[in-house]
């Protein structure tokens, strides 16, 4: 296989995940508990962040090039999260947002 050929592959790939995607991101605020987590990676040689959301059954990665409110925002996990939803993660100033209430 050609190199070309395998990047169409993951890039057809990718447009069948997109349901499933948008299902996940739904799911896991419904849980009662769940956990999530950034870690740095490199892109290009940029520092970026792979964000995951997990429960025990399913896990979502995320990938950005920025770590700040609006890309947290933009998957709309944490806000769509109930209050008494129990959310692990071992430190961020976020989790101290009003918008953030569980």
């Amino acid at each position: 296989m050609s190199e070309g050929y395998v990047t169409k592959l993951q890039k057809k790939a990718s447009k069948n995940l997109k349901s499933f995607i948008e299902e996940i991101k739904e799911y896991i605020p419904k849980q009662e508990v769940y956990g999530w987590d950034d870690g740095v990676v490199k892109v290009n040689c940029k520092d970026a962040i792979l964000r995951t959301y997990c429960t025990d059954d399913m896990a979502l990665f995320i990938g950005h090039e920025k770590k700040n409110e609006e890309v947290l925002n933009e998957y709309g996990i944490l806000l769509n999260t109930e209050k008494d939803t129990i959310v692990m993660y071992d430190h961020i100033l976020h989790n101290y947002n009003d918008k953030y209430i569980f």
